[in-house]
């Protein structure tokens, strides 16, 4: 609130940024969480599935943010619009792909798994550092510090929500509501890159 009256002469462009990196927060981990618990079903070890899934989302999101920091604005919107796309394959077909995976042996697995995760975490590392970039440009690198608080505070609420509606609803329902979030973060990144 003190940052809002701070900048109040920018406060729709404000709101529209803190609402996009909560988002991002609260997306990521809802996806993580989802994404732990089904490849743990698939690689057979819960230590393992938390070493490939969350090594490999931040291994790879790292390298999306890395390769994508002389991409053009319009190439970034179309990277980050296959973001929901991913999300879907992992919702609808990921399942299929286990059943047809499953005669290999654990180690082929964890490769197996590392590849189905790459996709999808190479371009969710794209959206965050360009979004907070635009913001140090628009507005104050002050400012930008806060949308990493933003960004924590919803991922809190996320991963508390995921395991809530895993166990009500079922992973798919999760996922799918992560695909409504980048869906709705994605509209956002467009309005913040413009």
């Amino acid at each position: 609130l003190l940052f809002a009256f701070k900048y109040r002469s920018n406060k729709m462009r404000l709101m529209g940024h803190t609402v996009f990196f909560g988002l991002l927060g609260f997306g990521f981990m809802m996806i993580e969480l989802v994404l732990m618990q089904k490849y743990q079903r698939f690689i057979g070890s819960p230590i393992y599935s938390t070493m490939v899934i969350l090594g490999g989302l931040l291994l790879f999101s790292g390298l999306g943010s890395f390769i994508s920091r002389n991409f053009s604005r319009r190439v970034l919107i179309i990277c980050v619009a296959i973001i929901p796309v991913m999300i879907l394959f992992q919702t609808f077909f990921l399942d299929g792909l286990f059943i047809m995976f499953a005669k290999f042996s654990f180690t082929a697995k964890l490769f197996i798994s590392s590849g189905l995760i790459f996709p999808l975490a190479f371009f969710m590392g794209m959206p965050f550092p360009h979004a907070l970039e635009q913001i140090k440009k628009d507005i104050s690198n002050e400012y930008a510090t806060l949308m990493f608080g933003v960004n924590g505070a919803l991922a809190t609420i996320g991963v508390s929500l995921s395991y809530l509606l895993n166990v009500t609803y079922g992973m798919s329902t999760t996922l799918l509501l992560g695909f409504a979030t980048y869906l709705a973060a994605l509209v956002l990144f467009i309005i913040i890159k413009k």
